[in-house]
């Protein structure tokens, strides 16, 4: 039944799912695929920071050192912020 439909553009699609709730946001930990969580990211961009090797690093986390370059420079899991020592949070950047 297309009487529910109207007519509009990708931004208008887009602002009415967020409007109705219907987005699926699964950002780090709460991504089913996630091999990490908060922590371990933080602790990744830490020890890469503190000049610890990706090999060294993907060992210690059982990940592959690509993953780890990607946590490690912020292409991934870039909502965390690695210099909060505290409970896990994400970052307001709203």
């Amino acid at each position: 039944n297309p009487s529910h439909l109207s007519v509009g553009t990708q931004h208008d699609n887009m602002r009415q799912m967020i409007d109705r709730g219907r987005i699926n946001d699964r950002r780090g930990e709460q991504n089913p695929r996630s091999k990490i969580t908060m922590a371990d990211a933080r602790k990744i961009r830490r020890l890469s920071d503190a000049g610890h090797s990706r090999a060294s690093l993907a060992a210690m986390f059982g990940i592959n050192p690509s993953s780890i370059s990607a946590v490690a420079t912020g292409r991934t899991w870039r909502d965390v912020d690695h210099r909060d020592t505290g409970p896990a949070r994400w970052i307001n950047k709203g």
